[in-house]
């Protein structure tokens, strides 16, 4: 580390610590900021001055902000920070990444007609938590190439946010892995299908998310796994890994935020194929990878 950068991430550090002090931040919040402000000068990133994650790392500043928004603020520069600490090549991701930060509003709105900042971010996070898992990825059709101990697969990242729309998302999915000519994963986010998405889960301690996350997703594959084997009968299409993230504060006034994510993997072949092979080894390394400074609180479920 050279000295310039090094001092500077002194400065910073002594800087949030007296806000601290001042109970002017909380821990739970200087935290993630000394994270984030470390990973973004180690990997020389810049957020865009006009972007919902610049308005995201004011929120965590103020201990007199909304704690929802503050909820949200933890999830998405959660995430942010396992990109920066994940992502090897991050050149390649660098124009996508800006338009990710820059676009769509500061709170996810239920009557947004295009989400194209949101979209771009999760595609990215996707190539993030792949390469966690040790997976060599690159951009490309439909999403992200992959290779896997010399097994290439593609990857379509598709972000759910009506159940009206599932059927129209899934076939689009599995006819961009087919025209691929290669064996492809479908990754969705369903974390916009709970009905308490937009504005938060209630407050509840860490057993009551993990009660709450556990019998969502059951919910949620009671409506989807059907279509899902229907829609996807295609030998180049392995399997389905959703990822779920809902946001909470701990009753503790309110001053501790929690990300619980939820892995669920639904293979569409037997156990004693090569493809449901290859499709339980990704899903395994996605599920089980060392995620780094700031990991969400995970809660696994897996249908393989």
């Amino acid at each position: 580390m050279d000295y310039t950068l090094e001092s500077k991430l002194i400065n910073d550090s002594f800087r949030l610590r007296e806000q601290i002090n001042q109970n002017q931040i909380h821990y739970n919040d200087f935290t993630i900021l000394m994270q984030i402000e470390q990973l973004l000068s180690k990997r020389k990133f810049n957020i865009p001055d006009v972007s919902r994650f610049n308005e995201y790392l004011k929120i965590l500043r103020d201990t007199n902000s909304d704690s929802r928004m503050e909820s949200l603020a933890h999830s998405e520069i959660s995430k942010l920070i396992l990109i920066l600490h994940h992502i090897k090549d991050l050149q390649q991701w660098s124009d996508t990444l800006e338009i990710a930060l820059k676009k769509d509003s500061l709170k996810p709105l239920n009557n947004e007609k295009t989400t194209l900042g949101r979209n771009l971010f999760f595609e990215v996070y996707v190539a993030a938590r792949l390469e966690a898992a040790g997976i060599q990825v690159n951009k490309g059709e439909p999403d992200l190439i992959c290779n896997k101990n010399g097994f290439n697969f593609t990857v379509a990242a598709k972000r759910i946010r009506s159940f009206s729309k599932i059927e129209t998302r899934f076939r689009e999915a599995r006819n961009q892995i087919i025209k691929t000519n290669l064996p492809g994963i479908i990754v969705l986010d369903i974390s916009a299908l709970h009905k308490n998405f937009y504005s938060g889960l209630p407050a509840m301690t860490n057993e009551g998310i993990r009660i709450n996350a556990k019998k969502y997703i059951d919910e949620t594959n009671e409506n989807i796994l059907p279509k899902l084997s229907e829609i996807c009968k295609s030998e180049q299409v392995l399997g389905v890994i959703s990822f779920a993230s809902l946001n909470t504060v701990t009753p503790d006034n309110n001053q501790s935020s929690i990300l619980a994510e939820i892995h669920n993997c639904h293979s569409f072949y037997s156990d004693e194929t090569d493809n449901f092979k290859h499709f339980k080894e990704i899903g395994d390394g996605i599920i089980k990878a060392r995620l780094g400074p700031v990991a969400p609180k995970i809660i696994r479920n897996e249908y393989f």
